[in-house]
């Protein structure tokens, strides 16, 4: 005990106050520091982590597409080279493709005439669209299980013998619908109105689209309403995405 008291008599003043502070613990400096280091990753990498995840929803958005696509591509193959009715109400006698029964009620896809080539409801709606509210669907369901809409000119018609003018790698067949349009699957293009259908904004302000020839991609809202409304050089004179 005498050796350890003059141990502790004969250490500098220094070392005693660093001993001493060791022995405390962290200063309310010290921890207000860390704290910031902290924050400032977590504001830095938290960022990269929703964008990640954006990109991995917009890659099976894309992938849905393709798959849709092929879908319609093996429908057809099964009935002579024609497109499924896309809109019930321009073909009453025939179910649509996406099982809707009425405009602004949800579809029920086991109804629907893709629904023997894509039997799975997975493929119908774009993970960033899940739990959304349809806002002109009946009571804006947050389970409206389709996302995408077919384009209004391929209506039943025999795509293989359509392409005159016009290239199946340039014309649409469907698109990635916003949520507050999207009330059937038919991608009503040419109505200029105020309640026109409009393609999303959800995938870094753009959308994803898939062509007749199946190949699919991301588009930004601005090039998306430049191809809707660009016409043909003359003679033809006439929207890339119009058949006929």
């Amino acid at each position: 005990m005498r050796t350890r008291l003059l141990q502790s008599i004969s250490e500098p003043p220094l070392r005693r106050a660093r001993v001493s502070a060791c022995a405390a613990g962290f200063t309310l400096i010290e921890l207000l520091v860390v704290i910031a280091i902290i924050a400032i990753l977590a504001a830095i990498l938290f960022p990269v982590f929703s964008n990640a995840r954006e990109r991995g929803r917009q890659t099976m958005c894309l992938s849905n597409m393709k798959q849709l696509g092929y879908c319609f591509r093996m429908y057809m193959d099964d009935n002579k080279g024609r497109m499924p009715n896309i809109n019930h109400t321009t073909e009453t006698r025939l179910q649509d493709w996406a099982g809707v029964p009425r405009v602004f009620e949800k579809p029920v896809f086991e109804m629907g005439s893709l629904w023997p080539y894509a039997k799975d409801r997975k493929l119908y709606q774009c993970p960033t669209d899940k739990n959304k509210p349809a806002v002109r669907c009946t009571n804006k369901p947050r389970d409206y299980g389709l996302s995408y809409s077919v384009n209004e000119a391929l209506q039943m018609a025999n795509i293989d013998a359509a392409f005159s003018y016009n290239s199946p790698s340039q014309c649409l067949l469907m698109v990635h619908e916003s949520r507050d349009t999207i009330n059937d699957g038919y991608y009503n293009w040419t109505y200029a109105g105020s309640n026109r259908d409009t393609g999303s904004v959800v995938h870094y302000d753009g959308t994803t689209i898939c062509y007749c020839d199946m190949h699919a991609k991301r588009i930004s809202y601005t090039e998306l309403e430049k191809e809707r409304t660009t016409l043909i050089a003359p003679p033809v004179n006439k929207p890339a995405w119009a058949l006929f």
